[in-house]
C-alpha cells in the first residue's frame, strides 16, 4: 500500500522529470519492497514511518530489530540499487526537511546550481558562520569542531569540511566532523579540494 508520504516523494520526483515504480517486489529477495524505486537511475527510496519502522515493531514482524534497513540496504547494492532511506521523524523536521530535498536533488543530478572547485577559493570558517551553515545545510547540524574550512564562490560560503579531535578512537589526532554544501548547490572536486587543504595544514592527518 502507498502512503501519503510515498505518494508526496513520487510527486516531487515526476516534477524533476524522473520516471518512478511505486511498491516494486520483483527485485531485491525474500519479498523486500522497494517504496519508490526510479528504474533509469539504479535508486530506490525508502520513506520509514515511526511506527512501522521503530524497533520493538520490527521485531515482531520480521524478527530483524535494527538490522532490518541494514539488510534491505546491502541486499539492495548487491543488486546495482542504492537505496536512499527517509525517516518520517526527518522529513516532518522544518530544518531537516529541505536538506532531505537537496540531497535527492544531488542523487539525481537536479541541483539548483553547479559549481566547480577551481572556481572557488578556500577559507577559515568563523565559528558563527559554521554554525549557522551546518544548521541550514547539514543534516546533524552543528558540531564542535576545532578546525572549519570553507570554499567560498565570489565571497558566498558554498561548502564546508570540518574537524575535530577524535572522539572514538585516540590512535589518531583528527577525526572528520562534517562535510557537505549549501542545499541546492553542488561543488564539483569541493571535498577533495577541501581535504587536501586541511592535509596540508595540519600535522598528523585524520
Amino acid at each position: 500500500m502507498t502512503s501519503q508520504y510515498e505518494t508526496v516523494l513520487k510527486d516531487l520526483l515526476t516534477s524533476w522529470g524522473v520516471t518512478i515504480a511505486m511498491n516494486n517486489r520483483s527485485i531485491l529477495s525474500g519479498g523486500y519492497e522497494i517504496d519508490v524505486y526510479a528504474p533509469n537511475e539504479k535508486i530506490g527510496i525508502e520513506f520509514n514511518g515511526s511506527y512501522w519502522h521503530s524497533e520493538p515493531v520490527l521485531k515482531t514482524g520480521r524478527g530483524e530489530g535494527p538490522l532490518y534497513h541494514q539488510k534491505k540496504s546491502l541486499d539492495a547494492e548487491s543488486k546495482g540499487i542504492q537505496l536512499f532511506h527517509i525517516f518520517e521523524y526527518q522529513w516532518n523536521d522544518p530544518r531537516q526537511k529541505p536538506i532531505i530535498i537537496s540531497r535527492l536533488k544531488n542523487l539525481f543530478h537536479k541541483d539548483d546550481r553547479v559549481i566547480y572547485g577551481r572556481e572557488t577559493e578556500i577559507r577559515d570558517v568563523p565559528d558563527d558562520e559554521r554554525k549557522a551553515f551546518l544548521n541550514a545545510n547539514h543534516m546533524q547540524g552543528s558540531d564542535h569542531a576545532t578546525r572549519a574550512y570553507g570554499l567560498y564562490c565570489n565571497g558566498e560560503l558554498v561548502s564546508i569540511m570540518t574537524f575535530c579531535k577524535p572522539r572514538f578512537n585516540k590512535n589518531y589526532r583528527w577525526e572528520l566532523s562534517r562535510f557537505c554544501s549549501k542545499c541546492g548547490c553542488s561543488v564539483v572536486g569541493g571535498a577533495s579540494k577541501l581535504f587536501r587543504h586541511f592535509l596540508e595544514n595540519n600535522e598528523g592527518g585524520v
